[in-house]
Formats: C-alpha cells, sequence, structure tokens
C-alpha cells in the first residue's frame, strides 16, 4: 500500500525504527499536505497548503498527482537529516 519495502532506519539515541519505502505513496496521495505535517515535514506540507490556496486548488491537484512519486525518498532524507541512519535494506 505505501510503496514497496526497501529497508529499516534507526534513530541512534533513541532506538527508534522506521521502515522506508520507495515508489508511490498512496497516503500521500490521499492525505496530500497532511501526510508531510503528519511525518514532520513542516516546510513541504505548509508549501503545499500555500500553493493550493493560492492557486484555487489547482496546484493542489497537479501536486496530488506528481508529488507521491517522490514522497518516500523525502521521507527518508528527512529521517536522514535528523541522524536517523539505515539499519537494514531489503534486497
Amino acid at each position: 500500500m505505501m510503496g514497496v519495502k526497501v529497508g529499516t532506519m534507526v534513530q541512534t539515541n533513541t532506538g527508534l525504527t522506521q521502515d522506508i519505502y520507495q515508489g508511490w505513496s498512496w497516503p500521500c496521495f490521499f492525505f496530500g499536505a497532511c501526510w508531510y505535517l503528519y511525518k514532520g515535514m513542516w516546510g513541504i506540507g505548509l508549501l503545499w497548503v500555500v500553493l493550493a490556496i493560492a492557486s484555487a486548488s489547482f496546484l493542489h491537484w497537479i501536486g496530488i498527482l506528481i508529488i507521491p512519486f517522490f514522497a518516500n525518498r523525502q521521507y527518508v532524507e528527512h529521517l536522514g537529516s535528523k541522524g536517523w541512519q539505515v539499519k537494514s535494506v531489503e534486497p
């Protein structure tokens, strides 16, 4: 449902783990900017909301068809910037 699971990331100081995926993100497709906000990527989420409002939803619909292709990769990069490290990679 969320793309193809490609591994796990771990937060080094707490030991928390997070599955990582690649490909199309169905949650991002269905929930749009809310998915970004829920995942803690405030900048992208708020930018999406502002652009959707400013363009009378036109950019929101364009975004809903394009952004889910990149959402999982952006989330992995976000976790990496917060100090998470790849724990395992599935073949």
